[in-house]
């Protein structure tokens, strides 16, 4: 090897020992994400899909454009990896949670899930957030509530799916309500994501 080519690599190693590990490092996912279906419904593959999709984007992609918040540090004690992303798309303000449970943990019926709190960009409070989940990733919405700030109705609308951790549901005919709303959020975060 000559001299300049010995100049050459020693400085394409210094640039690379000068670059910080972190610029290119995203945030790792501790757990496998898993969808479980809730007990007596019917398991559609595709949104379960789309939803672990969105899980591991909102865990894995810390440095996405367009990104507003990203804490990866959003856990629930030591059996979950929590991480929460807040980021504007059209003129909605997006929270998403995502838990990931250990599934080698003693705890292991815990499902993985995320939550969404969206308001119109440039409110505040309570009274402007629309919040729905999805426990156990399985694609179908289990959880939801529309202030009455933002319900055309003037009242709140309140969801909740019987499932194995709650046995007594409510407002069950929001649920497709819900269940488009969540469907729709999927879409825009897998966009969101996958744009350059």
């Amino acid at each position: 090897m000559n001299r300049r080519d010995f100049l050459k690599v020693l400085r394409t190693g210094t640039v690379a020992l000068a670059v910080p590990g972190f610029a290119y490092a995203e945030n790792p996912l501790e757990y496998p994400l898993t969808s479980r279906p809730d007990v007596g419904t019917k398991f559609n593959k595709q949104m379960a899909a789309k939803a672990r999709k969105v899980a591991r984007y909102i865990i894995t992609k810390d440095d996405q454009k367009g990104l507003l918040h990203f804490d990866p540090k959003h856990r629930i004690g030591n059996d979950y990896q929590g991480v929460q992303a807040v980021m504007k798309i059209d003129d909605w303000r997006y929270t998403v949670w995502v838990a990931n449970h250990d599934e080698n943990a003693d705890n292991n019926k815990m499902p993985d899930l995320v939550y969404v709190w969206m308001g119109p960009e440039g409110t505040s409070g309570q009274s402007k957030l629309i919040i729905f989940s999805d426990k156990g990733l399985d694609g179908r919405c289990d959880f939801g509530i529309i202030p009455k700030g933002l319900s055309e109705t003037g009242q709140r609308i309140i969801y909740l799916a019987q499932d194995r951790y709650n046995p007594i549901a409510e407002g069950l005919q929001y649920q497709n309500r819900f269940q488009e709303l969540y469907r729709k959020t999927l879409d825009k975060m897998v966009k969101f994501y996958e744009r350059k």
